[in-house]
């Protein structure tokens, strides 16, 4: 390998290194090492839409891969949205029309040397990409290439330096609206007339023929679900990887390649592309399509597998009927699959009421069976309409043998005929159907227990808890409430119920008199704040940034993002005395990379657990906030508060010893100098007794107690010595949290 190719590897890989500093996710592309797909993606970045690559990772994409290029995943993950620009008309309009969001960073492509405006995302703001002719919205889903990269011996080059622009919800709905009205100024391509089936590609004939599958039971596969799926999954995963996908699934079902392309090709054609395919023509798009569904097909079926009955229903048709309020039939279709009701079984309103007896009442099952659809299908279909009841004559009429003459005598009922009507019985509906019906993939949902099923509270408390026991993440409160067809603050309620942990989660960005616009103008109603290196916190303006840096202060925005949620497996205790021996050499080998919380598994936040004496109940502690350090190398490690009074023992566990015999001396000497300092005569002020004492030593450290008990017995003439001590305490206590130093967490 000559010298250029290891400098330029270097230059790639310690440019990386600078971007994943200021935690944007970087990806390496093909560039100059595969000049045919320079701006493809080297590898699978899904899950780079999540996460931010380590350093070991990027050493073996640029020093031993040699990739020839990188970008920079745009949206949530980097908080970077791009402006992309092909057409330099639409530069001088963007420029005319919004002359203050061209301040900010800017860099020329490799190409035509159109600029990409960087702007940074506030943390409560997440966009989609847009894209329109001669100019593309990168946000989430999509990449930006970025310097130093080369393609056909031209480089992406930095214009303008700095930071990117820290853009308002008004800007960047303005941005949006304008890449908006372009796209609906540019017609959409009409896409070829394409007969797979009378003239199948070279291509695709060469695939396995559809005769030489084997006979085997296979999954029922129509064309709608096929093109359902694939315009869901398209937007999410990049029209290639969903018709991928597809192909494999009608291929499954047993599926000619032809009439796969026939189903899917006209779709894929029109899907919009990405910002790496923007060029390409209709006629390109149609041979990449039939190339995909030749590969799908040149191997074998997957081996059928036994129709699995579905613990629970499709999770996009939970959502959709939530959103409704349609809490009733989801409620007696889940109970009626967890007792393996097969679809299209007949089944009476008395019969449903029997199966379900206990779980759900019968007002709600008849809701259910009276439930349709938008369209006003019923979803419980009837086997039969109910007829009319029949008039007196009629009934004389179908009895006689003279129906001309003057009916005089009715004939007599059978014997041992039941009277009355006969039952209603309804179809189990088909939860692919119904998912059809609306329009929605068919995804198996999360799995329900029983209990969940006893109220309307429960049901929703159960498909919360279950998408976060799948899944634990950031989330924004609105999505999720929304999601369950609630209000943000009855989700609030379901927090204790569901077992549900919040960890509050900022970002945080150091203010100097370079990145003062950092600090969003005008200032937000919540979720901004300043903070210095006191700890103490100011508005979120920058006419008061500037005041204290002019006292030379250490100052930090930070923006609370979207909120942690995870399940609680069990209950967090109060933390020791001191860190455990085991973590100690832990947060002295600290790597020198900065340590980023914001996409860490649930378990990866700092918490000392340590398990407490059988004979005390358990402390559940709220959350600690978890910061995410994006400027130095520091480490701070968020104590957890004191727990409220709501969640401490009852008093009553304080009237007994406390099981540590080394605290229960410490409550003895704390409640003897306590009735020292009451005056023999005189109003019995600042008298305590020994539960609180207990409760004192119990709550906090016996080092601190120690130290309050010092500083006591140095004081004379007080008026309220037990008054003293629990404030001394508290201020002490909250003091140590708020340092959050290693020092302080030993208190």
């Amino acid at each position: 390998m000559s010298i250029s190719t290891e400098q330029a590897a270097e230059a790639l890989f310690s440019t990386a290194n600078l971007y994943t500093s200021l935690n944007y996710a970087v990806i390496p592309v093909f560039g100059d090492a595969a000049p045919d797909r320079a701006k493809v993606a080297a590898l699978s970045w899904k899950e780079f839409q999540s996460r931010r690559p380590s350093a070991l990772e990027l050493r073996r994409w640029f020093l031993e891969q040699h990739f020839g290029g990188l970008a920079i995943v745009t949206g949530r993950i980097s908080r970077l949205l791009v402006l992309d620009f092909d057409d330099a008309a639409l530069i001088t309009k963007f420029e005319q029309r919004f002359p203050h969001l061209t301040s900010t960073r800017i860099v020329a492509s490799a190409g035509r040397g159109t600029p990409h405006y960087y702007y940074a995302l506030p943390p409560s703001l997440s966009l989609s990409s847009h894209h329109a002719a001669g100019v593309d919205l990168l946000a989430d889903g999509a990449y930006v290439l970025a310097p130093p990269t080369t393609i056909a011996g031209k480089n992406y080059r930095v214009r303008r330096g700095g930071l990117p622009l820290l853009l308002t919800e008004r800007d960047a709905a303005r941005l949006v609206d304008f890449v908006r009205e372009q796209a609906a100024r540019t017609p959409a391509p009409v896409p070829p007339v394409l007969s797979a089936v009378d003239h199948p590609p070279a291509i695709i004939a060469a695939a396995t023929p559809a005769a030489a599958i084997p006979d085997r039971p296979r999954p029922q596969l129509t064309p709608a679900q096929l093109i359902t799926n694939y315009q869901h999954l398209a937007p999410r995963i990049g029209r290639n990887q969903a018709l991928f996908q597809q192909a494999l699934a009608a291929r499954d079902a047993g599926w000619s390649p032809s009439l796969t392309l026939l189903a899917l090709g006209d779709r894929h054609v029109a899907h919009p592309a990405g910002m790496s395919h923007k060029s390409e023509t209709p006629a390109q798009r149609q041979r990449e399509a039939q190339r995909t569904i030749a590969s799908a097909f040149s191997r074998p079926p997957r081996r059928a597998q036994s129709p699995a009955k579905l613990p629970a229903l499709p999770g996009p048709l939970r959502e959709a009927l939530l959103q409704r309020g349609e809490v009733a039939l989801l409620r007696v279709l889940d109970a009626l699959t967890m007792q393996s009701v097969a679809p299209g079984t007949l089944l009476t309103e008395k019969a449903i009421v029997t199966a379900l007896a206990g779980s759900i009442g019968r007002h709600s099952i008849l809701k259910a069976l009276r439930a349709t659809l938008p369209d006003g299908q019923p979803i419980f279909v009837p086997q039969h309409p109910s007829p009319a009841t029949p008039s007196p004559a009629d009934a004389a009429i179908a009895v006689t043998a003279f129906p001309e003459q003057t009916l005089l005598f009715v004939g007599e009922t059978e014997p041992n005929k039941k009277r009355g009507r006969p039952p209603q019985q309804y179809h189990m509906p088909d939860p692919a159907a119904l998912c059809q019906a609306l329009k929605l993939p068919c995804i198996p949902g999360d799995a329900l227990q029983p209990d969940d099923l006893a109220s309307v509270r429960r049901y929703r408390q159960g498909v919360h808890r279950g998408l976060i026991a799948r899944r634990p993440g950031l989330y924004a409160r609105d999505w999720l409430a929304n999601r369950l067809g609630i209000t943000a603050r009855s989700l609030q309620r379901y927090r204790q119920d569901a077992r549900i942990c919040i960890k509050p989660v900022f970002r945080e960005y150091a203010i100097t008199w370079h990145t003062l616009n950092m600090i969003p103008d005008p200032a937000p109603n919540g979720g901004v704040f300043l903070e210095d290196d006191t700890g103490r916190r100011y508005p979120a303006l920058r006419p008061l940034a500037q005041k204290l840096l002019k006292q030379r202060r250490k100052l930090r925005c930070l923006y609370q993002c979207e909120n942690y949620y995870s399940l609680a497996e069990a209950a967090i205790s109060a933390a020791p005395a001191a860190l455990p021996t085991p973590l100690k050499p832990a947060l002295k080998s600290l790597p020198a990379a900065p340590i980023t919380v914001f996409n860490a598994p649930p378990a990866a936040p700092l918490t000392v657990v340590t398990p407490l004496p059988a004979a005390r109940p358990p402390l559940v502690l709220p959350a600690e906030p978890l910061k995410l350090i994006t400027t130095d190398n520091s480490l701070r490690i968020a104590m957890p508060p004191v727990p409220p009074a709501d969640k401490a023992p009852p008093a009553r566990y304080y009237r007994r010893p406390l099981p540590d015999a080394a605290h229960e001396a410490l409550a003895q000497q704390v409640y003897t100098a306590l009735r020292a300092c009451v005056p023999a005569e005189g109003p019995k002020t600042g008298y305590t007794s020994l539960a609180v004492t207990r409760r004192l030593v119990d709550r906090y450290r016996p080092r601190l107690v120690e130290r309050a008990l010092a500083t006591l017995r140095q004081r004379r003439h007080l008026r309220n010595p037990a008054g003293f001590m629990c404030t001394w305490l508290r201020g002490a206590a909250r003091a140590a949290h708020h340092t959050c130093t290693p020092n302080a967490a030993a208190l």
